[in-house]
């Protein structure tokens, strides 16, 4: 419910990056990773060309996991973590594209959550 980026006249080339920690205090290992949420189908023709020049990229312990653009959002599986209090950590970067379309998305609004999930591991 917190808010990663708030974004105010960005302008090609800027970017915005947040790390997000992942603590796992139960007692069953579990997979997790993250999905971007957003209504493409509600949006503005301005949000829906801002949408094709935002760049999502995830990255954990220096390794690129994904990188792609939010309007072709996709889950992304990062790894497991154990149980009792382990701690991962990832980044999720916003860049928005230096991109010839740009005076479409020029004044537009765009709202996109990134929703965590997780898996229990099980004995399979």
């Amino acid at each position: 419910s917190s808010e990663l980026f708030k974004v105010t006249k960005a302008v090609p080339g800027s970017w915005y990056e947040a790390e997000i920690g992942v603590e796992n205090l139960g007692s069953v290992a579990f997979d997790y990773g993250v999905r971007i949420i957003w209504d493409g189908e509600n949006a503005s023709a301005g949000g829906l060309a801002l949408a094709g020049q935002l760049q999502i990229t995830i990255t954990q312990n220096g390794e690129q996991k994904a990188k792609f653009m939010l309007d072709e959002a996709e889950d992304v599986n990062l790894s497991s973590i154990a149980a009792n209090g382990a701690e991962q950590t990832f980044t999720v970067r916003a860049e928005f594209t230096d991109d010839a379309a740009n005076n479409d998305a020029q004044s537009a609004e765009l709202t996109f959550d990134l929703q965590v999930y997780a898996t229990q591991k099980t004995g399979n």
